[in-house]
């Protein structure tokens, strides 16, 4: 349980359950943590007025507005340690009103780089690295890139990036990272230390040693699986194109619906829609490699953990600024971003069935457990007796 004497409360964009973020909540309410999350609202609308898109925002706008804090609950968290979370679905410009109002620090959980881009991940399809051009406030860089928000439209966008390091510099705002490149990144941007605190969700905190036993027991049925979602920052279009140039007995899963390509797909790529909970898991476990080849600049992504945890072999795209960076070269393979020596590297480690010695992986994956059972306390740590903003302990 969260020691209640921290007063920590999270406010969050997302329910618990579901994908990703919804999984980080779900963990910090069972073990106690205070969240106030905004609920999705799907307007119960008349049947002639459910295919009018204006009356459908005219709903949604108002069931938000009834998520934003009154100002009886605004005196309330006044002095209180506050940790915010996924601001893009709470509301940008919410998040900045919130921050402004408030006479002690607002701390800010970093999932994404959403803090310095609009994109939220910091990947322009077609290159070969991260982007960090508005890293440090050259913000102008959006606009030369035609970079839009994600995961969703909001016309704050372009602003919120801007306020938060100006709300920083004043000592309004404090962050917290998931890992030692995302903290780096914090810095370099802000300027001020930046604690790394970690991440444990529910459905990594339930795998048991049971299962990592009857994961490694079990017959290969792919050569490669994709673990992650169809977008170019997480590396499936790069994955595609690489998958293309191995020989065409090599069987690869995509765990989503055939995307509309202007060129041909292989026979041998398989696209397959399921979930972690449907399918996907039992792939991973199946799968001689498992490929999380991320672009941007993730910090601690489920998919990689699960896959350590569950899969024979792991790869990544070798990539400096991200969580797979931190992982030593032996429980991960790391492949070049250049598809051609990419595939060569693939191909080798099928020919040789390459995968983490037993010892190697399990120390990861024990020292990863313990350092990360501790997510809760060092999230309380935090936020406690938070400074009032401006003075010198709060910038």
């Amino acid at each position: 349980m969260a020691d209640s004497s921290t007063d920590l409360i999270i406010m969050a964009g997302m329910p618990p359950g579901g994908l990703g973020t919804g999984r980080a909540i779900e963990y910090l309410i069972e073990k106690g943590v205070k969240v106030h999350y905004k609920r999705d609202f799907v307007p119960k609308l008349p049947l002639h007025l459910r295919g009018r898109p204006f009356v459908i925002r005219l709903a949604r706008l108002i069931a938000n507005m009834m998520f934003l804090p009154s100002e009886h609950y605004l005196r309330w968290v006044t002095d209180r340690g506050v940790m915010i979370l996924h601001p893009q679905s709470l509301g940008l410009r919410t998040t900045i009103n919130f921050i402004k109002s408030r006479s002690v620090v607002t701390y800010l959980y970093l999932l994404d780089s959403s803090f310095f881009c609009v994109r939220s991940y910091n990947y322009i399809p077609g290159e070969a690295a991260p982007c960090l051009r508005c890293l440090g406030g050259a913000f102008d860089a959006r606009v030369r890139n035609g970079c839009q928000a994600f995961p969703r439209p909001d016309p704050d966008a372009a602003s919120y990036a801007t306020e938060l390091l100006h709300l920083a510099k004043a000592g309004k705002v404090r962050f917290c990272a998931q890992s030692h490149s995302q903290a780096a990144l914090a810095e370099r941007h802000f300027g001020v230390p930046v604690p790394v605190v970690g991440l444990m969700t529910s459905d990594i905190d339930t795998i048991e040693t049971a299962d990592l036993v009857a994961a490694q027991a079990m017959t290969p049925e792919w050569d490669v699986v994709f673990h992650g979602h169809w977008l170019d920052a997480k590396g499936a279009r790069w994955l595609l194109e690489t998958a293309s140039r191995l020989p065409p007995h090599r069987r690869v899963l995509f765990p989503c619906a055939r995307p509309s390509m202007p060129s041909s797909i292989g026979e041998n790529i398989v696209f397959k829609p399921m979930t972690w909970g449907a399918g996907l898991r039992k792939a991973v476990m199946k799968a001689r490699i498992v490929m999380t080849p991320s672009l941007w600049s993730a910090p601690i992504e489920g998919s990689v953990v699960k896959s350590i945890f569950l899969a024979r072999a792991v790869a990544v795209a070798r990539n400096d600024t991200a969580f797979s960076s931190e992982i030593p070269d032996d429980v991960v393979l790391k492949v070049p971003v250049d598809h051609a020596a990419a595939a060569r590297a693939l191909e080798r480690a099928l020919l040789e069935d390459w995968r983490p010695e037993s010892e190697k992986r399990a120390a990861w994956i024990n020292g990863f457990k313990a350092e990360n059972a501790a997510f809760v306390a060092r999230l309380c740590s935090v936020v406690r007796n938070p400074p009032a903003h401006g003075s010198p302990d709060g910038v």
